[in-house]
């Protein structure tokens, strides 16, 4: 991860124990989770991190604002498989679609929590949803 962000990127995009393995430490609290992901941006040019924080949603720190705190909906999780993938394939798409970082995050913390699995592969599959 230190490598991709030395380089820099538009977006990085770890988990919470991503960013707590990079740091070397617990990371407890949002201050600790937004000074860590500020840390990890300062390596190089990069515009922003986004600390996906699973059930809670996720955090956004860019280069140019304050952190912001992105929740998700509450679901019944079956499986956490693709969540991260979904999260960022969410944004991706609606940052093409010329929407801001901001809500190219709701939309992948949205999209992350998926609220309905298939019970033996845990994969969203149209006609084999459980509730």
């Amino acid at each position: 991860m230190a490598a991709a962000a030395a380089a820099g990127c538009y977006v990085l995009k770890p988990s919470l124990n991503e960013l707590r393995g990079q740091s070397g430490q617990p990371l407890e609290t949002d201050g600790e989770i937004a000074t860590a992901a500020r840390t990890l941006l300062q390596l190089g040019t990069n515009q922003a991190v986004v600390v996906s924080l699973a059930a809670r949603g996720a955090m956004l720190v860019a280069a140019d604002s304050d952190p912001v705190l992105v929740s998700a909906p509450r679901v019944s999780v079956v499986s956490t498989v693709g969540a991260g993938d979904s999260l960022v394939g969410a944004m991706a798409l609606a940052l093409e679609d010329g929407n801001p970082l901001i809500e190219a995050v709701r939309r992948g913390s949205l999209r992350g929590q998926p609220r309905r699995w298939h019970r033996i592969t845990g994969c969203a599959t149209p006609g084999t949803w459980i509730d």
